[in-house]
């Protein structure tokens, strides 16, 4: 009768309430295996198969979508329950990676359930809410996607920089801010300078918040410096980073010491000019430099010559770029030539700036029943112009035509994505 009939029904009768029961196996590759249970009611008679399902939450927006095969696996999407057995589990394994993700959800659903034997006349075992016995799962944050975030600037051999007295509007101190890591969404962070043998009069603000946008990767503190007519030796103050509000933690260079130093007013008074070669130069250069003749009296050197022995060389992706040297001016007793006082310089494409491109899982297991396999390609490195990458299948132990349908085709990577 149906008081034999047996009926199945999610995480021990109960829907999506009831993921706080949910057993984790973590494994020695790190990824966690979640055992979801599935309880059966009333009768016990004959073995039974239960069909599952898992695929993303489509209620979520589309970055908060967990994406099978790349975020998780359904190990088993039929499952026998022996007779008698009350309880069993699907299992659902959570893929680590190291790219930083915002949460992520999909749903497991029952499908379907029947006798595995057919030799039983007692009826046929039924889902308790047909469409409804659904377990939603949300994988956490992880890989700090809303930004690691630290100073990125250069100090003297004594872990100082150094701030002019100066008219404006050079007297502006800029303290670059970056944002490692994820970028996803606003994030203020909160700066504060703090006194050492400096006074609130030398400059201000004494606080403030950088506003990070979404995607936004950089930002910049900026602090007046004020110029007074008084003698003062080198004054000192510390700029700190807080904290961090709207996501996203604190990196491990967030202090920085700045002295203040005088141009005109100091006994023993020089001034220091830094020349930047621009990233990607590359071989010896020697520039000349020279000062205009009314300073003469004043200023000491009035000329000289500055040698780049070597190319400054970064990480950061760039495009071939171009520049222009220029002689703008010389001493008594000689003149310029009117056909060539200038040269074109060329620095070449660096560090792969249109990106470099891989498959993100080199292995990637999938059962015949899932019919197909979705493969996901990551650009790292630049990001710079739209760039066509073609692909095609190549048989191995299986065959095309016979184990998979053969596919080729073109990916168009836009700028920047």
């Amino acid at each position: 009768d149906s008081a034999e009939h047996s009926t199945l029904s999610a995480w021990n009768g109960r829907a999506i309430e009831q993921l706080t029961y949910l057993r984790h196996v973590c494994l020695s590759d790190n990824t966690t295996i979640l055992q979801l249970p599935i309880v059966r009611d009333k009768g016990l008679l004959g073995d039974i198969a239960i069909h599952v399902i898992a695929k993303p939450n489509f209620l979520l927006h589309i970055s908060n979508q967990a994406t099978e095969n790349e975020d998780y696996i359904l190990q088993e999407r039929i499952i026998a329950m022996k007779e008698s057995i009350k309880e069993t589990y699907v299992k659902v394994a959570i893929l680590p990676d190291n790219a930083p993700e915002l949460e992520e959800g999909f749903i497991v659903n029952i499908t379907e359930v029947y006798l595995m034997n057919s030799d039983f006349s007692v009826g046929q075992p039924s889902v308790q809410r047909p469409g409804m016995e659904i377990a939603e799962i949300m994988i956490e944050e992880n890989d700090d996607p809303r930004g690691i975030f630290k100073f990125h600037i250069n100090r003297d051999v004594g872990g100082v920089i150094t701030a002019y007295e100066v008219p404006p509007p050079l007297n502006v101190l800029q303290v670059p801010v970056v944002r490692l890591a994820g970028s996803f969404g606003a994030v203020h962070v909160y700066w504060e300078a703090t006194l050492d043998s400096a006074g609130l009069e030398d400059f201000k603000p004494s606080h403030g918040i950088l506003e990070f946008a979404d995607k936004q990767a950089t930002a910049m503190i900026e602090i007046t410096i004020i110029d007074d007519a008084e003698f003062e030796l080198m004054e000192m103050f510390n700029i700190s980073l807080v904290r961090v509000a709207g996501g996203g933690r604190l990196g491990d260079d967030v202090g920085i010491m700045v002295g203040e130093s005088l141009v005109s007013d100091d006994p023993d008074p020089h001034v220091t000019l830094t020349v930047v070669r621009s990233p990607g130069g590359k071989g010896a250069v020697g520039l000349q430099w020279v000062i205009d003749e009314a300073a003469q009296g004043d200023l000491s050197p009035l000329n000289g010559t500055l040698h780049f022995d070597e190319a400054l060389n970064d990480d950061i992706p760039e495009e071939k770029s171009f520049y222009e040297f220029q002689l703008t001016g010389v001493g008594k007793g000689a003149m310029l030539s009117e056909s060539s006082t200038s040269a074109s310089i060329t620095v070449a494409a660096s560090d792969l700036p249109y990106g470099r491109f891989a498959f993100s899982h080199e292995h990637l297991p999938v059962s015949e029943a899932a019919q197909r396999v979705d493969v996901t390609v990551f650009r790292s490195g630049g990001s710079l112009g739209p760039v066509g990458l073609w692909y095609e299948t190549v048989s191995g132990t299986a065959e095309a035509g016979l184990d998979f349908v053969s596919a080729a085709g073109e990916l168009l990577f836009e700028a920047g994505e």
